[in-house]
């Protein structure tokens, strides 16, 4: 009977520490990690290391050896050069590149629940000294035309993305023509576009963005410099059931707009927009009535600044991310800094910068778009650049590194 009991006590015990260890891994995990993040702070994710494709073109070369299958272990994405994320149902999407950046057409998805980044298929990488590969590298605009295997090729993304939550699927307007990328089976469908002969709207790189309405189903598109078929700037809709594009409206002043880089945000509390044009005027658009008011109290400390912003649904106000401006005599990583605008009030807010907050580097092509808002987790996800480039030799093209952050904003 003392034997039984040593015995069952040693087994209890063995069961205590199994458990222990189960609540430590548990509480160790990364949503654990994410649900206690205190107010105004950050948190560095470290995703899980995967194999990510990173290829290189020597975009003038068509000699050069072949790198465009090459690989590397990181659990973090490479750098997509002046290309934007957007995030639906607990997934950020990451589709870009160009500019001697990354030439693949690749989508990396990133699932916030299990802090995993995930490549959903081997790019389509233009050769070496084709016309493609010119257009993508020299300037990181997109080409046109579509790949082999039916998809759109890559370019600068800016904000042309946005997540289309009634059809579970992201959409991402370019050149070619307006896409829908889907989760579900991982394969890209055009929905409209020149090679259908169909209309979809065309811009040059950030002069223009697209953000998803909720409350109307509809994605809408604002254009300040068109090129292609477009002829008419201002706003424009896209109906998901008929796949149509629709002319909604000019903007208010044609000549304050005009070839400005233009940025927003969805409010779905307000039901209306908020554009930040030329980085220097925000205004709130509301497209029920196409109407534009302009936000006078937009603060000196957010103009000439390339902005990152998005919506918070259980705070209800704007959070912008600023990052450094660069200087030609300063390339040291700076902090950032988060500004808040409650749109109801009217009213800003600079909550101090925490020792956990990044640093950044304050160059030229810093990130755009690449803080999005994870309504799931109520966090911001912050794709910050590493290093610009792989270091390939030879002119190559590549992606460098990138690192995953979140950020809680409560008042």
């Amino acid at each position: 009977m003392r034997r039984l009991t040593i015995s069952a006590l040693s087994v209890l015990a063995l069961l205590a520490l199994a458990l222990s260890a189960m609540f430590i891994r548990v509480a160790e995990s990364p949503v654990a990690k994410l649900a206690a993040l205190p107010a105004n702070s950050w948190l560095a994710m470290n995703p899980k290391s995967r194999t990510v494709y990173q290829p290189a073109v020597q975009s003038h070369d068509a000699s050069a050896p072949d790198y465009r299958s090459r690989t590397q272990v990181s659990g973090e994405p490479v750098t997509r050069s002046y290309s934007g994320l957007a995030f639906g149902d607990g997934m950020v999407f990451n589709f870009g590149g160009g500019h001697a950046t990354h030439p693949g057409n690749d989508v990396d998805l990133y699932h916030v629940e299990a802090n995993q980044w995930a490549e959903q298929y081997p790019p389509e990488t233009p050769p070496n000294g084709s016309p493609e590969a010119r257009i993508i590298s020299g300037a990181g605009s997109a080409v046109a035309s579509i790949t082999p295997l039916g998809r759109p090729y890559t370019q600068h993304t800016y904000q042309q993305s946005a997540y289309d939550a009634r059809r579970k699927r992201f959409l991402t307007v370019v050149p070619s023509g307006t896409w829908a990328w889907n989760p579900a089976t991982g394969g890209w469908t055009l929905l409209t576009g020149p090679s259908k002969g169909t209309f979809s709207p065309d811009w040059q790189l950030s002069h223009g963005n697209v953000v998803y309405e909720r409350d109307a189903d509809t994605l809408l598109a604002f254009v300040s410099a068109p090129q292609g078929s477009v002829i008419q700037r201002g706003a424009y809709r896209f109906n998901g059931d008929t796949n149509t594009w629709t002319y909604v409206g000019p903007f208010p002043v044609e000549k304050e707009f005009s070839y400005k880089e233009l940025y927003s945000a969805y409010n779905p509390d307000r039901r209306e927009v908020a554009v930040v044009v030329s980085e220097s005027r925000l205004f709130r658009y509301r497209f029920t009535n196409n109407t534009w008011t302009e936000v006078t109290s937009f603060p000196a400390a957010l103009q000439g600044v390339f902005p990152n912003f998005d919506y918070d649904t259980k705070n209800r106000v704007m959070v912008f991310l600023v990052t450094p401006i660069w200087k030609i005599d300063e390339r040291n990583d700076r902090p950032t800094q988060i500004w808040v605008w409650d749109p109801e009030g009217d009213k800003w807010s600079n909550p101090p910068t925490p020792p956990s907050a990044p640093q950044v580097i304050p160059y030229a092509s810093k990130e755009r778009g690449s803080f999005v808002y994870d309504s799931i987790h109520n966090v911001f996800i912050f794709l910050k650049m590493v290093q610009q480039y792989c270091g390939v030799p030879g002119n190559y093209d590549c992606g460098g590194t990138t690192k995953t952050w979140a950020y809680r904003y409560k008042p």
